[in-house]
């Protein structure tokens, strides 16, 4: 996993009342973190990951994406554990 790519988890996690990430930003994240893209109507982006589907609404690809937004796409990274946050943890949880 590229540093580029954890540093970028970091930001989502530590999101203010206001984010300072753009869509461009996040869509290329979420691409590379294993989201489908499943269709762009205007400005309605909807993604998908195993059974869950979030929809983001952004006007321009330089707009700040609302930190609700954010919040919701590091709930289900953490959800499908993408990015373990302490994988030698999980490791000894899973042999118990």
């Amino acid at each position: 996993m590229g540093n580029k790519v954890i540093k970028f988890w970091t930001r989502i996690q530590e999101v203010p009342k206001r984010s300072d990430i753009t869509m461009v930003e996040l869509d290329r994240f979420m691409i590379n973190s294993g989201f489908k893209k499943r269709r762009q109507n205007s400005s309605h982006r909807i993604y998908s990951i195993g059974e869950d589907v979030i929809t983001i609404a952004c006007h321009s690809n330089k707009e700040k994406v609302k930190s609700a937004y954010l919040r919701k796409v590091a709930e289900l990274i953490r959800k499908y554990g993408i990015y373990n946050e302490n994988p030698k943890q999980e490791e000894e949880n899973a042999e118990i």
